[in-house]
């Protein structure tokens, strides 16, 4: 992970942990690895008398600020964590209420390179791989929640929650760019094609009543 590799040239004392990103309750705890963890270690505070500090980039929806790993609910900017059943080996977390998932367990299993690269195997590769089923892209800042996921756009701030659906070419384009992600390099048509079977997705799920 990248931002293992930047905290580790600062400096930090980093250690890997297996996460397991869950919506369904019986999906809750059957190990697979879908997500990293990091724990960074040795920065005891009042608060956090244990010193472990959980940072994270890969959730997109989840915190912007990195959590204590401390049990209890955490507020970062306008959502609510909860974490819980807090060990040596791992702690459970709970999502904003707001958010595309419910929880994500820590554990100590094996996080070894073979093991990551199998996982992102099974994540990525079509058609059942989850992250090739569906556009999904995610900003957390200090004030608000970004995901625009296919053809949804959806902002989670202050003053509530935020939907816009962007089912035109220049609409989707744009919430893609205005989300920070540079589209100098991808080719014209190339986009275009993936906004038609974006569209077409998203115009099925409603056709089916949004399910």
């Amino acid at each position: 992970a990248v931002l293992e590799l930047v905290l580790r040239d600062l400096g930090f004392a980093v250690e890997r942990r297996h996460g397991h990103v869950w919506t369904d309750p019986e999906r809750r705890d059957d190990g697979f690895l879908n997500h990293l963890v990091l724990v960074v270690s040795g920065l005891r505070t009042v608060d956090n008398p244990g010193g472990e500090w959980w940072p994270d980039v890969g959730l997109g929806e989840g915190f912007f600020e990195p959590l204590p790993v401390v049990a209890g609910e955490h507020v970062d900017g306008p959502l609510r964590f909860e974490i819980s059943d807090v060990t040596p080996d791992g702690w459970s977390f709970r999502n904003d209420l707001s958010g595309t998932f419910a929880g994500l367990e820590v554990t100590r299993d094996a996080t070894d390179p073979f093991v990551v690269l199998e996982s992102h195997a099974t994540l990525s590769t079509p058609p059942d791989g989850v992250f090739t089923k569906i556009l999904v892209v995610q900003r957390r800042t200090a004030h608000s929640a970004d995901t625009l996921r296919g053809c949804v756009l959806a902002r989670v701030d202050a003053a509530g929650r935020h939907v816009t659906e962007l089912t035109t070419y220049d609409e989707w384009r744009g919430g893609i760019r205005a989300l920070g992600v540079s589209l100098d390099t991808v080719e014209d048509a190339d986009l275009r094609a993936l906004f038609e079977r974006t569209l077409a997705a998203h115009e099925q799920w409603v056709a089916a009543g949004r399910p």
